[in-house]
Formats: C-alpha cells, sequence, structure tokens
C-alpha cells in the first residue's frame, strides 16, 4: 500500500469553521489521510475572545491560546468521527511565510491548505501578502481555497505550458499531469487539459492575426505538441481546451464559463530566498476564480542549474504533493 498524503491547514485568524477547513476534513477523507491542524495566535487578535488591556498579558495570552485549543479540539473531534486521523496545534506567534515553509517541512507535509482572505476594498477574496511570500518561500504545494467543496470533486482543470519546448518542459508537464490525473482518479472526478497559445509569445496582435499570419505552422506546431501531450496521458478530445491569448486571463475566462472545482497549475520549487512563481501562476493566483492547487515540482524538473545548486540540501528537505496517491 502506498502510504497517504499528510495535509497541513493553516487555520485562520479567528477560531470559526471557514471553507479552507471544510475542504481539509474532507480531502483528507477521499484521501484516507493525516490531517494536521495549526493555529497561530498573537496579541493582535485578543480583541476577538474579548480581553481587554487591563489583563495580565501572560492570562490573556494562555486564555486566547485555551480558545483556540478548544475550537480546534472541537473541530478534530467531528473529523475523527467521519474517521480522519487529526493533530492540532496552537502555537503564539505571528509568522512569517519562512516560518510557516518550515514547519510544514518539518512536519513532511505534502500539502499545505489554506483559506483566500477577503479583501473588503476590492470586494473579492484575494491572496494575502503572507500568502504570496508562502507560496514563493514554500517547497510544499499549495492549495488556496476560495469556497466550500461540493459533496465531491466533480471537474478538475489542469494547465500545462507548451510555448517553451524541451526535456525539461515535457518532465514538468508529464509531472504536473501524473499528480492531477491521480488526484482526480482518488476523487472520482473528470479531469481536463488547458493550455494556452500566448499570441505576444509569436509578436502577433490579435487572435485573428495569430490564426492567419506567417506564424501559423508554429501555432499548429504547438496544438500537434499540445494534442501529442494529451494522448499521452488519456484524455479524450473533449476533455482537451487548446485556447489562444494572455494564459492568465483566458484561463480565468474560460474557468467563469465553465464549472470547474479545482485549478491545478504548476509552480517552480524555489529557494527559500527565491521570490519568482512563474508569470503565468501570478496572473492566475492574484484574481483566481476557484480552488487552486499550485503544485511545486522537484527542482530537475524547472531548472537543471538550481538543480545542482540546491542538489546539496535536497535530502529531507523536497516534500512536494507526491505522484503516489493512497491505492484505493
Amino acid at each position: 500500500m502506498i502510504r497517504s498524503l499528510r495535509l497541513l491547514l493553516i487555520a485562520p485568524s479567528q477560531p470559526v469553521h471557514t471553507p479552507a477547513l471544510e475542504y481539509a476534513g474532507g480531502l483528507a477523507q477521499t484521501l484516507n489521510s493525516a490531517l494536521h491542524l495549526v493555529a497561530f495566535v498573537h496579541a493582535a487578535a485578543l480583541d476577538v475572545v474579548g480581553h481587554g488591556h487591563s489583563v495580565n498579558l501572560d492570562n490573556a495570552r494562555n486564555g486566547m491560546m485555551d480558545v483556540y485549543r478548544q475550537w480546534l479540539n472541537s473541530e478534530a473531534v467531528l473529523l475523527r468521527e467521519k474517521g480522519v486521523e487529526v493533530q492540532y496545534e496552537v502555537i503564539w506567534g505571528k509568522p512569517s511565510a519562512f516560518e510557516l515553509a518550515a514547519y510544514a517541512q518539518n512536519l513532511k507535509t505534502d500539502l499545505i491548505i489554506k483559506d483566500l482572505r477577503e479583501e473588503a476594498h476590492l470586494k473579492r477574496l484575494v491572496l494575502s501578502s503572507l500568502d504570496w511570500d508562502l507560496l514563493c518561500a514554500s517547497q510544499t504545494s499549495v492549495l488556496y481555497i476560495k469556497q466550500a467543496p461540493a459533496p465531491r470533486l466533480r471537474k478538475i482543470l489542469v494547465a500545462v505550458d507548451i510555448e517553451l519546448e524541451g526535456e525539461a518542459r515535457a518532465t514538468e508537464n508529464d509531472q504536473i499531469i501524473s499528480m492531477a490525473r491521480q488526484l482526480a482518479d482518488a476523487c472520482h472526478a473528470s479531469l481536463h487539459l488547458i493550455t494556452v497559445y500566448h499570441c505576444d509569445s509569436v509578436g502577433c496582435k490579435s487572435i485573428a492575426a495569430a490564426l492567419s499570419s506567417a506564424e501559423l505552422p508554429s501555432y499548429e506546431a504547438r496544438r500537434n505538441v499540445f494534442d501529442a501531450l494529451a494522448t499521452e496521458h488519456g484524455f479524450a478530445k473533449e476533455h482537451r481546451h487548446f485556447l489562444v491569448g494572455a494564459p492568465a486571463n483566458v484561463i480565468r475566462s474560460y474557468i467563469q464559463r465553465n464549472t470547474y472545482d479545482l485549478l491545478i497549475i504548476g509552480s517552480a520549487n524555489h529557494h527559500l530566498l527565491s521570490s519568482t512563481i512563474g508569470s503565468t501562476a501570478e496572473g492566475i493566483l492574484d484574481n483566481p476564480v476557484c480552488n487552486v492547487l499550485a503544485l511545486k515540482l522537484p527542482p530537475a524538473s524547472c531548472n537543471s542549474y538550481a538543480q545542482t545548486q540546491e542538489g546539496a540540501q535536497a535530502d529531507g528537505v523536497s516534500h512536494q504533493l507526491q505522484p503516489e496517491l493512497m491505492a484505493r
């Protein structure tokens, strides 16, 4: 039997049941995976539990942490009744993205699950500055939750990039699709494949120009690459979506026109000092239209130079969402 995944939920700043908590419990139950809940509590949240400034700081801190422990314990009890293996921890302090990434690594976590934050002036859910930093710093895949799950995952969309050719890109796409396929199979969901032929990459001014200009052979060549990739991984023709335009905008528009429960994208597995996650991933996450799983791939899949530089540190520090899911 292949080992199950280890899921980590970073609890919200207030002790309330959220879409991410609901999603984490359902996913852990579906995948027969262990779930770890962690709440980071800090002084700015004292008002949430009704403590005033005159209360002794230690008592206030301990009292607030007790509230979070009781809350997580009640959530854990409900999850255990559903057969989920759950542990929880309450930690005093406001962690940085680097500390959250290190915490996930120390737990040998395969997947971090986190709520998106509501931005009142934008009237939508967005990634906070901490979320962006975590995505850059973490070597662990991150699942950002916009909405609570349906009774079960029905449709998953996996995005790949075929603009850049070569063995490294092919390996990256193969790994993204393989991980997505096994997640979809475990959840009994249909899997769709999408890629976007980027007009700007060939200097065209419009979609019409892309389809009628001298760059048409390049369009056809990339369409052939996409179809070959889809065929290799067993995608039916109706589950293949080859679109034209600016990748992030096109993918968002496509999801808005069609109903998907989850979007899976690749995000390079960078060193903790890196601040790059990829322009398409960044564009999608800037305004996500559904729940998004950002897969962190092994350095070898993203950059052979990075692999050379980080090879000495590879053992024991690269726990990504594994391509092996629990045998069903």
